[in-house]
């Protein structure tokens, strides 16, 4: 696992072989199998709780990268994770609008699963101006600490990739 940091506009960091490679081949295999037995709808944003199998290959120390990223901590918290599959219409890019981030969350790792070629993380800043797009590679993690009205981004599926399969994990503040 490769990690590097960034500060601008606001604090990331980007994480190669997110996951262990053999690992990595089962989630892309669990994930597209979860997927057969949904109505997939084109053009929408198609979540589903992340299964089992694949929830339990995720072993990496999510405070790690949280403390990476900031000082406070916080004694309630839950985990969240879920996947993501987008099928764009044939002639349109489906473009999900910039947002930042829910206040519950506090972290968010995004790692791009499939297809080998697509288009990463969208990242604003403040003034909500583009300022760049980390390269999609599969097996790497996006991942940061939304801050409400800092750390805009937004993700999008191009036609020509047909499809866009994420993995996203969610450090929450408990609901309890």
């Amino acid at each position: 696992m490769h990690m590097e940091y960034f500060q601008e506009p606001w604090p990331y960091l980007i994480v190669d072989n997110y996951f262990a490679p053999d690992d990595f081949s089962l989630i892309t295999s669990f994930a597209k199998r979860a997927y057969q037995d949904v109505n997939i709808q084109k053009d929408t944003r198609n979540l589903i709780v992340a299964p089992k199998q694949i929830a339990d290959l995720d072993k990496n120390d999510y405070w790690k990268f949280y403390d990476a990223l900031n000082t406070k901590r916080f004694l309630h918290t839950q985990v969240d994770r879920e996947l993501n599959f987008l099928i764009p219409q044939p002639d349109k890019t489906y473009e999900y609008p910039v947002h930042d981030e829910h206040p519950d969350k506090l972290l968010s790792i995004v790692v791009y699963i499939s297809p080998d070629q697509g288009s990463g993380t969208q990242i604003y800043t403040e003034d909500k101006t583009f300022f760049n797009e980390p390269e999609w590679k599969p097996n790497r993690a996006f991942i940061f600490s939304g801050v409400k009205g800092k750390t805009w981004h937004g993700y999008k599926c191009e036609p020509k990739h047909k499809y866009r399969l994420t993995y996203n994990a969610f450090l929450r503040k408990s609901r309890y």
